[in-house]
């Protein structure tokens, strides 16, 4: 009997960046550190929420090339455990999770890394770990090997079309909506409470051009910087005229690459069949520059 089920993922494409103009290869000894210890010592949690936390799972190569890596992360949060129901009978009963267990995901990751660049695709869903959690992850655990200057890892979004060519579709850009990572929230600029930074997702800064005023340069500053990671920008939108004066829109989603697949997943505990999803990420990571 059939015990899987179709499920579909979106996935992102991503180039990991190393401080100095390290060896690309360097990667793989943070990975191979972080795989030598236990999963009790593997495990973070994430800065703005300790219920939830995360570690690495597995690692697995491509075939015998060591250059490919798939890693699958874990991530569960505890707290809450709320009665379940049964939908025949609607009668409920005691969630049996104690305090210290939460619903386990897992995410999958598949990275080739070339002698000049490390090209990574994520799959990508509500309550996965992101490529900033994954980022983060990893330079924790590259600072106990004590490189000097001290190894950091970034990240930059591949695009799908020409960032600057999209924009010079606007003749004025008279609108900018900017969405802006929650952890900003607690700095000097917004002065929020921390406390309060878990009940919300993201938030939102509308710029409005002046009269026959033009925010073109903040637009290309903004989506250069997203572009490069240099910014707690998460997305953004521009509206404004074209040459004719007509109405004409932009968003960052739109321009990020980025698209869905269909892969399996356990009928049973809905989990991403780990397999198969590799098979497609390894596939398209093959035609990924």
């Amino acid at each position: 009997m059939n015990m899987t089920k179709k499920a579909s993922r979106k996935i992102g494409y991503y180039y990991i960046t190393i401080n100095d103009q390290r060896n690309p290869h360097i990667l793989k000894d943070v990975i191979n550190h972080i795989m030598s210890k236990t999963k009790s010592d593997r495990k973070q949690t994430k800065p703005d929420n300790n219920e939830i936390f995360y570690f690495i799972d597995s690692k697995s190569y491509l075939g015998n090339n060591t250059n490919w890596l798939n890693i699958t992360f874990k991530i569960g949060e505890i707290g809450y455990r709320p009665p379940l129901i049964d939908i025949n009978t609607l009668s409920e009963r005691k969630n049996g999770k104690t305090p210290t267990e939460g619903e386990g995901n897992k995410t999958h990751f598949s990275l080739r890394i070339d002698n000049d660049k490390i090209c990574m695709l994520a799959e990508e869903f509500r309550s996965n770990v992101s490529v900033p959690l994954f980022l983060r992850y990893i330079n924790t655990y590259a600072k106990e090997l004590n490189y000097s200057p001290e190894l950091r890892f970034a990240y930059e979004i591949s695009i799908k079309t020409n960032f600057m060519e999209e924009l010079k579709k606007f003749n004025r850009v008279n609108q900018i909506e900017v969405f802006y990572d929650r952890n900003i929230l607690g700095s000097e600029a917004f002065n929020f409470s921390v406390g309060h930074q878990s009940e919300i997702g993201s938030f939102k800064a509308i710029l409005n051009a002046d009269r026959k005023r033009d925010l073109y340069e903040i637009a290309k500053n903004i989506g250069n910087d997203l572009i490069g990671r240099r910014t707690k920008v998460n997305n953004f939108r521009i509206k404004g005229k074209d040459v004719l004066n007509g109405e004409v829109s932009m968003d960052w989603n739109f321009i990020k690459q980025r698209e869905t697949i269909n892969t399996k997943k356990e009928k049973e505990t809905g989990e991403i069949v780990s397999d198969d999803i590799f098979a497609i990420l390894n596939s398209k990571l093959h035609n990924f520059t």
